[in-house]
């Protein structure tokens, strides 16, 4: 196997012009490259919605994930819930279009997805001309998704006793206060899932606490908010170093890597010919 092009994988939005083709793709290569940074947040909110539409569109055609269903409620829920929840002029125009397409078949979801580009595209399109709006302050992956992940119970792996987490009750808590004396230390267990397309490839998410909401600072001081934060981030990234490590010691790794996506959830991303005939849940 040829040597896995992690920084690839992950930049999804230049990879969309694999999938959209004709006057569509032209138009959004142009206004993409201009308006959306490399990583991270774009600086205005028309480029912040060109992401995340790139975000919908790579999710789909590369993984097959739905922004309503499974695993896209985590992949490309939050990019739909910023398009339908910012304060774009197009919110509601765009709502209408996605909400069509919720439990739709692949064709109308295809449908769905080239009208909701076309419509952001005339958005952008007409804001070039007439000045952007105000630079952009919210980033699409703060926002939670509208729908529920079914299927995440069946996602939780059994594989994480090797870990060192205990098994525990289907009701009790998600997050384990038991992991630290510390108990503004809250994280979730880890969950293992293979890529749909690509059995090689294993995501890893464990979910850290934000805090009952407000601010992280106040006063010059600290919150509840901000300590519950970074004190279950740290853990995250601190609990998912280890599992890495130890896929390290066990696996031919081609690459890894543990991101803080910011949003409550660490990812740990894995390339490995050895998970391909794995079924990490048994």
């Amino acid at each position: 196997m040829d040597k896995f092009d992690l920084k690839k994988y992950l930049a999804e939005g230049k990879l969309l012009n694999e999938f959209i083709g004709g006057e569509l793709e032209k138009r959004n290569e142009v206004l993409y490259d201009k308006l959306v940074p490399g990583s991270g947040a774009a600086g205005t909110i028309e480029g912040e919605m060109l992401r995340a539409m790139n975000r919908l569109i790579y999710r789909y055609y590369n993984d097959g994930d739905k922004f309503f269903e499974g695993y896209g409620t985590e992949t490309a829920g939050p990019a739909h819930s910023y398009l339908v929840n910012s304060k774009s002029a197009i919110s509601a125009d765009l709502d209408r279009i996605f909400s069509k397409i919720v439990h739709s078949n692949d064709h109308d979801y295809k449908q769905g997805i080239d009208a909701a580009l076309a419509l952001i595209l005339d958005y952008v399109e007409k804001h070039e001309a007439e000045g952007y709006s105000e630079p952009n302050k919210e980033d699409m992956f703060d926002y939670e998704s509208e729908f529920k992940n079914e299927e995440e119970d069946d996602d939780w792996d059994d594989y994480h006793g090797g870990y060192g987490y205990e098994d525990e009750d289907e009701d009790e808590d998600i997050y384990e206060n038991e992991l630290n004396e510390n108990s503004y230390e809250r994280i979730s267990k880890p969950r293992f899932i293979k890529d749909k397309n690509n059995p090689n490839f294993l995501n890893v998410y464990i979910d850290y606490d934000l805090g009952p909401g407000g601010s992280s600072i106040a006063l010059g001081k600290e919150t509840m908010t901000g300590q519950i934060r970074r004190l279950s981030a740290a853990k995250a990234m601190e609990e998912m170093q280890k599992i890495a490590s130890e896929l390290e010691s066990k696996y031919n790794i081609e690459d890894i890597e543990v991101i803080d996506l910011e949003n409550g959830k660490v990812q740990l991303f894995a390339v490995s010919d050895d998970f391909i005939d794995m079924d990490f849940k048994n």
